[in-house]
């Protein structure tokens, strides 16, 4: 398959959306609305799209556009970055900071926010993650209300990023950052000391 450009993609997205929507693709009058452009200019994405076997059409019909199984499989993947280090508890996004991008499946992780690290350690071996993984993270602006009890989360203690289970004592104003490897301790942090850059919600490993 060739290649697509990045408005390519974005009009085999288009049509994908709206199909989802609403259970039939756009004719090429709707089409041409949604991006803005000429009927003309419409024609002539749907062409290279065509040819480049990532639509069909049906003959005849207003609503002629059928995206075949390479489209959709595209469509499927998304692309979020991979953070080489996390600056004062937030995800840093410049070119600096990002070591590569992950390829993850856009139903499985459907928000914008997404980022990957390269988990480094033993620490969390018990709970399956390995030295090597990648473990894709959710984002949390809300520090411990922005997650539930026994949530594997990113957190910064001390300027330094940890990757642990995470246990809360509100009573005792304390969260406790457990290690799934026996012959680690546990961290014992007081909750205003704790910062929570993200929760865990997925991994991907390569061999």
């Amino acid at each position: 398959m060739e290649e697509l450009t990045k408005r390519q993609e974005e009009v085999l997205r288009k049509i994908y959306d709206f199909i989802k929507k609403n259970g039939y693709p756009p004719t090429i009058i709707e089409l041409s609305e949604i991006l803005d452009v000429n009927i003309k200019t419409c024609y002539g994405f749907l062409l290279r799209l065509q040819n480049k076997g990532y639509i069909g059409r049906k003959d005849g019909a207003s609503r002629s556009i059928i995206l075949t199984e390479e489209a959709i499989e595209i469509l499927k993947k998304k692309k979020i970055p991979v953070l080489g280090r996390i600056v004062a508890g937030t995800p840093v996004f410049s070119e600096v900071d990002i070591e590569g991008e992950l390829v993850v499946d856009r139903t499985k992780f459907p928000k914008d926010n997404y980022f990957a690290l390269k988990v480094r350690g033993d620490s969390m071996i018990e709970a399956g993650i390995y030295e090597g993984d990648y473990i894709i993270v959710e984002p949390v602006n809300n520090g411990i209300n922005g997650v539930v009890e026994g949530d594997i989360v990113v957190a910064m203690v001390d300027g330094e990023v940890t990757l642990k289970r995470l246990y809360i004592k509100r009573d005792e104003g304390i969260c406790i950052l457990h290690p799934e490897n026996k012959n680690l301790k546990d961290i014992i942090v007081r909750g205003k000391d704790l910062e929570i850059v993200g929760k865990v919600v997925g991994l991907q490993r390569f061999y």
